[in-house]
């Protein structure tokens, strides 16, 4: 088979948050709860005009800002421990070759072929392309390590 794509990179600390970002904020199961807190948050905050006790404003108020801060530091400590325990991918160069039908994943490991009608997912984020195996695990491409990311971008959504 021709090769359509092949990357070399290194996956860091930054990757894994983007991942779980990504992750977090795409999953059907994350936008219910956040949509179930911040009618929980409206609702606090209606009932405290309706009762005239405005305490319950002040808890909203505090929880809308706290919530969001909550969020990102759960993010970053999921990634943190998700990067510092997984001794298969950190500081390890991938290669990553895109073929019309699969791609490879070669390192100092082993290779793995994976076929594009097997992946769990393909999203994109903001600087990543993610191949998702499993709900929550994936191969991540570097938008910054591709030659021509439209190319890419246009090829990967033939496979969606």
């Amino acid at each position: 088979m021709e090769k359509l794509f092949e990357i070399t990179e290194k996956y860091n600390y930054g990757d894994y948050v983007e991942l779980n970002k990504f992750h977090m904020f795409n999953s059907k199961k994350s936008k219910l709860s956040i949509i179930f807190i911040y009618l929980a948050i409206l609702l606090l905050i209606l009932m405290s005009f309706y009762i005239k006790d405005y305490t319950y404003l002040v808890i909203a108020l505090v929880f809308a800002v706290v919530y969001p801060v909550m969020t990102i530091v759960t993010i970053k400590s999921v990634s943190k421990k998700a990067y510092e325990t997984n001794k298969v991918t950190r500081n390890i160069e991938q290669n990553l070759v895109f073929y019309n039908d699969y791609f490879e994943v070669i390192n100092e490991i082993g290779n793995t072929k994976i076929y594009y009608d097997k992946l769990y997912k393909i999203g994109e984020s903001k600087n990543l392309f993610l191949f998702f195996i499993a709900y929550n695990q994936a191969f991540i491409v570097k938008k910054d390590a591709l030659e021509d990311e439209q190319k890419f971008k246009d090829f990967i959504e033939s496979k969606k």
